[in-house]
């Protein structure tokens, strides 16, 4: 496992046929996300991964707020720290919510379905065939990237668009991404797009696809199609979950990639305490096995 550039992306993209809740914190500021330390061992590769992905919000309960998070992931055997960070002033309208700054691109914040499997490093690895294109673009970029967003709600349907500009080996990124979320009790359908322009290669990645969350069990999946220039790669996704017992649930995901090996994770994750949790499992590429073991918290 090791840390796979964007432009890497792209040229394998070209030749390859968890919900948490807030954490208030009090006058209007709350804390989500998860941190993790994993150990994953992949043949005779023993690799320690330190994963943090945390949000902080701030709403006045008027007219200007604030938001910021981290995504950074520290791969021990190869010193690697790949960071994204964001931070943006968000205006609170009767249309919608408007960020300027470094906003968190819509399509991770408004994801509806969880990272694969239970491997931080294997969900990256598969990311060329999933995007989302800007978590990539981020860790290149390695710093804020400007940018612009918009979220709102009507109804049952809450939408997104946000704007991006990252710095790709002394190339521009301009990436736009839009997402539409339709909810109605515990059936999630979802909608999403990215378009860049980086290069000669305009990468985009186009995705369907809903989750469905009873009071012990899940089920979800999505459709992608992932394009570098006249290249592309078709991808589905399969998931469900089931509570054994409250701290208890059993996870399975399986990836299916066009012309290439699907990819198989079985998992398990034990909450314990207030928001502290243990997970691992085991995943099957072909008649390759990479197995994972993390312990955390969740807020």
């Amino acid at each position: 496992m090791m840390r796979v550039s964007l432009l890497a992306l792209l040229a394998v993209g070209a030749i390859a046929p968890s919900a948490a809740s807030a954490f208030d914190l009090g006058n209007g500021m709350a804390v989500t996300g998860s941190v993790k330390l994993e150990y994953d061992k992949y043949e005779s590769d023993d690799t320690a991964v330190l994963d943090a992905d945390l949000g902080l919000s701030w709403r006045s309960g008027g007219l200007i707020g604030f938001d910021a998070a981290l995504d950074s992931t520290y791969i021990g055997d190869s010193d690697e720290d790949l960071t994204n960070i964001w931070a943006a002033l968000v205006f609170s309208t009767d249309m919608g919510e408007f960020s300027v700054g470094a906003p968190r691109p819509v399509v991770e914040s408004m994801a509806v379905l969880p990272r694969f499997g239970t491997s931080r490093l294997l969900d990256l690895e598969t990311s060329f065939a999933r995007g989302p294109l800007s978590t990539a673009a981020g860790f290149e970029d390695n710093g804020f990237a400007p940018g612009l967003a918009f979220t709102g709600q009507s109804g049952s349907v809450s939408y997104g668009l946000s704007y991006h500009r990252f710095e790709i080996g002394g190339s521009d990124l301009d990436l736009i991404q839009g997402v539409m979320n339709y909810s109605n009790g515990a059936t999630t359908l979802f909608i999403s797009g990215e378009l860049g322009d980086l290069l000669s290669v305009d990468p985009s990645v186009v995705k369907i696809g809903g989750l469905y969350s009873a009071d012990v069990y899940s089920f979800g999946g999505e459709l992608a199609r992932v394009d570098y220039g006249s290249e592309g790669i078709t991808t589905g996704r399969l998931f469900g979950t089931y509570d054994v017992m409250p701290e208890l649930t059993v996870k399975g995901d399986m990836l299916l990639i066009e012309s290439s090996e699907n990819i198989y994770s079985l998992g398990a994750e034990y909450r314990f305490g207030q928001i502290g949790f243990v997970e691992g499992g085991a995943s099957f590429v072909d008649n390759d096995q990479i197995y994972d073991i993390g312990v955390g918290l969740k807020f």
